[in-house]
């Protein structure tokens, strides 16, 4: 756990360096922020989910084991399946594609960003759940809804930007 954390703090200083390298706007920065965001948010969820049914239902450990090997289930099947088959590829084609140069950094980068979401999510949703037991699903649910925003407003406008020169380019 420690040596990952401090692999996790040498990249966070090398953060710099690779928005530079990538581009600190743009589509590739944007990929990043999306991949962090999506595990930040599933971390959070996963991190307190059974501290949350132990204290507001009054479950047992054996209870919340069940209910967690059921809702794994259930998930893993459908939303889970289904989200990262779309997510993860989507979002590292679209890194690939908008990098500068250099597309194995740029997919290495995103892994990065995927680990960090996952390291500092339980991280937050523990810290989140001594302030208020619901604030960890209150903060994940934000991230996802700031997620599909943020995507819908980076569709428009890309959809946006290409119109013009669709029409101007394209066939008559």
């Amino acid at each position: 756990m420690l040596l990952s954390m401090r692999a996790y703090g040498m990249t966070l200083h090398l953060l710099p360096f690779l928005l530079e390298t990538f581009g600190e706007k743009g589509p590739a920065a944007f990929g990043l922020f999306m991949v962090f965001a999506t595990y930040f948010g599933k971390s959070s969820f996963s991190g307190v989910f059974s501290l949350y049914a132990m204290q507001q239902f009054q479950y047992s450990t054996t209870e919340v084991g069940s209910l967690l090997m059921i809702m794994g289930l259930v998930a893993a099947i459908t939303v889970l399946t289904v989200s990262n088959a779309a997510l993860k590829p989507a979002s590292l084609s679209m890194i690939t594609r908008h990098s500068k140069e250099n597309y194995g950094a740029a997919l290495g980068v995103a892994d990065v960003y995927m680990g960090l979401g996952r390291v500092l999510g339980p991280l937050w949703a523990g810290f989140a759940y001594d302030l208020h037991m619901r604030l960890p699903f209150m903060t994940g649910a934000a991230f996802f809804i700031i997620t599909l925003l943020t995507t819908l407003r980076k569709r428009d406008l890309t959809s946006q930007a290409e119109s013009p020169s669709l029409k101007a380019g394209g066939p008559s």
